[in-house]
């Protein structure tokens, strides 16, 4: 596949752009709006309790629901703290049939523990 050229030129330029915030709890939240494609940082604040653990899983907008464990993907104060990932538009695949875009983020802690998750967009342009 060929890059666009605004994948190129913008991939290693980021700034900070819009952010949203996700309130995390014992019950599964995601985004409000499915992501736009780019590049986006995800870190928490606000951990109700040290050494725990919040579980975050990417998928399609309205679909993904994230688990208190594996395939989840852990953050936590003594191990990864934030993390970067990639929203890609839907593609067609070889039959004609879209393939389901990772453009949203669902969030899950265990019970009793609360924190906020902050998903900010650091692309420019396209990504």
């Amino acid at each position: 596949m060929a890059a666009h050229a605004d994948d190129l030129r913008y991939f290693y330029s980021a700034h900070l752009g819009p952010n949203e915030t996700v309130a995390a709890s014992d019950v599964a939240a995601s985004v409000a709006a499915a992501l736009t494609p780019g590049r986006y940082l995800i870190h928490y604040t606000d951990l109700s309790l040290a050494g725990e653990k919040i579980w975050i899983k990417q998928g399609p907008f309205g679909v993904v629901t994230a688990t208190v464990a594996a395939p989840s993907f852990p953050l936590s104060d003594d191990g990864i703290r934030a993390i970067e990932i990639t929203v890609r538009p839907a593609a067609k695949r070889l039959t004609g049939q879209p393939s389901s875009a990772d453009d949203a983020i669902s969030v899950i802690m265990p019970a009793g523990i609360t924190c906020n998750l902050h998903i900010t967009n650091i692309s420019r342009g396209r990504s």
